[in-house]
């Protein structure tokens, strides 16, 4: 049987004792005790219920009276207990440790003098040993919870405080539970690290795990051990001033920025200057985190400014740069692509992506300033002269854009030929020179005979013109190539509809419901198909197991 189990059942076998012993006597000269909470001097049970009815009543009131004194030492000594183990707990190995004395025995014991002397005069009331007994039943019961009596709080300042939550160290800033520390780096060979100059390094280098990765076998350690060796660090990191390079930049910054605004003034002083001692230490990975986590909104343009000479390599930039990217912070991305192409100018991957995000927040001019380094680097591809096409057209400069969509013709890749025929039959549209725009859309079909927009848009030149006979051949030619296309089909439903042709709107449109339906159908199959193929491989990998066990 486990110990844990052993002490609450040895005390109930003693409470349970001492209730029953004995229940009550009818011999003379023995006490009368009931319950383990009073006795009375008599010689018989009967007797001392016809006599002495007063004073059977009077014992019920002493069993009150000594459930009151039980209960009060009971709490008198639980609170000693718990102030000789919060005083234990200076075993933490570290320095200037506030611990906080619990004054509640003292309380407690006044309170158990005053019980005391108010029922002292209760006649033909004494103590036996029943309540000694129930009380040392209770204390067996105890032993096994006395531990989590100990709470394990570090208080570091009046700002900082460390508490083991079950088997997790978490941090506290006033009182507010701030983050929960993950894990514990220690006694790492020095000859391993001599050239390191911060934690950041060590676990950037090696991983979380780095104990392991030295000493060849996994090492655990107890949640007390480790609420320990935290305690230890962050006192040490408090009692040099704040160093980050002492505590991983996940923790260090955070932590310091909050100690900050919640008001120690000796972290307020030491906050930008460990940042920027950060950025002169010339370590890239804590550079991109201060960058990317907003920490240089605290300092002026200039000194922002002067922070980022110390940034010196393009990866960092670039790493900084898709971090925004995944934010969809697009400008931010740019000013990082921006302070990555000061580094190297003619970067090409750096270019490509000046390009693009200049497209996407709108800022044309840019983009043709980033396009135009390209060509003059690396020249333009086929793509990259139908976007400047596309940017000219937001810029209004349609001969231009004209001029980029012609250069595309140039290339062999159909796609982007295409597409390049498709804006410019777009742009005779406007200009109203239509018969250069059903041009540029048979050439497209000439391409590609697949391509939908081609077809619809040669239908609506020719519906403008008001040749609806066309306009309808024309779709339906595009469903000979394209069989069941919904946006044929509809196109091809409202001329019908508009020309009021209803059997063949009817037609068309049973044609289009038909093909929705089949759609989803065998979208449901592939579905059915799916499963059960994944359901078979279970099988098959279940069968294989249980045949190799």
């Amino acid at each position: 049987m486990k110990k844990i189990y052993i002490f609450p059942l040895v005390g109930v076998i003693v409470i349970l004792f001492g209730l029953c012993f004995p229940a009550f006597s009818l011999y003379s000269d023995i006490n009368i005790w009931l319950w383990g909470f009073y006795t009375i001097e008599n010689k018989d049970l009967a007797y001392f219920r016809n006599k002495y009815v007063g004073e059977f009543e009077s014992s019920f009131n002493s069993i009150r009276a000594s459930f009151g004194l039980f209960a009060w030492i009971l709490l008198f000594l639980i609170s000693i207990i718990r102030s000789l183990v919060r005083l234990k707990k200076s075993q933490v190995s570290v320095k200037n440790g506030d611990l906080q004395h619990c004054t509640r025995p003292i309380l407690f014991f006044g309170c158990l003098i005053l019980y005391t002397l108010l029922i002292k005069d209760i006649p033909k009331v004494s103590y036996q040993s029943g309540i000694f007994l129930q009380f040392l039943g209770g204390f067996f019961c105890l032993i096994p919870s006395l531990p989590r009596l100990k709470k394990h709080n570090y208080k570091i300042n009046k700002y900082l405080t460390l508490k083991l939550k079950g088997d997790e160290t978490v941090i506290y800033i006033v009182n507010e539970p701030f983050e929960i520390c993950k894990y514990l780096i220690l006694n790492i060979p020095v000859g391993q690290v001599k050239d390191i100059e911060s934690i950041d390094e060590i676990v950037d280098g090696y991983g979380e795990n780095i104990e392991n990765e030295f000493y060849g076998h996994e090492v655990e350690l107890d949640p007390k051990e480790s609420f320990k060796g935290h305690c230890s660090n962050l006192q040490v990191w408090v009692e040099n001033n704040y160093e980050t390079c002492l505590l991983d930049r996940n923790l260090a910054f955070p932590l310091l920025k909050r100690l900050t605004e919640v008001g120690d003034l000796e972290a307020s002083s030491v906050f930008k200057d460990e940042i920027r001692k950060r950025f002169k230490s010339l370590y890239s990975p804590v550079q991109q985190y201060l960058i990317c986590e907003g920490y240089l909104k605290y300092f002026s343009s200039s000194e922002k400014q002067e922070l980022m000479k110390y940034v010196l390599s393009v990866d960092s930039w670039v790493s900084i740069a898709e971090y925004y990217n995944s934010k969809f912070l697009e400008e931010e991305a740019i000013e990082a692509y921006e302070h990555a192409l000061k580094i190297d100018p003619i970067n090409k991957l750096i270019l490509k992506r000046l390009c693009n995000h200049s497209v996407i927040i709108g800022d044309y001019p840019g983009a043709l300033k980033y396009y135009k380094s390209l060509a003059e680097f690396y020249g333009l591809e086929n793509h990259d002269y139908l976007s400047l096409g596309d940017i000219y057209i937001k810029l209004y400069q349609y001969n231009n854009a004209k001029r980029m969509y012609r250069r595309v013709l140039w290339g062999k890749e159909l796609n982007c030929k295409s597409q390049a025929l498709l804006n410019l039959g777009s742009l005779y549209i406007s200009e109203q020179a239509i018969d250069r725009a059903k041009r540029m859309y048979w050439d497209v079909i000439e391409l590609n005979p697949s391509e939908i927009e081609a077809w619809i848009s040669l239908s609506d030149l020719f519906q403008r013109e008001g040749k609806i006979s066309n306009a309808i051949e024309t779709l339906k030619e595009g469903l000979g190539h394209k069989p069941f296309n919904a946006g044929l089909l509809i196109q091809l439903q409202l001329l019908y509809k508009s020309n009021k042709n209803y059997w063949d709107y009817t037609k068309t449109s049973f044609t289009y419901h038909m093909h929705k339906i089949r759609n989803k159908i065998e979208a449901t199959l592939k579905k059915i198909y799916t499963y059960l193929k994944v359901l078979r491989n279970d099988i098959i990998q279940h069968y294989s197991e249980y045949k190799e066990n």
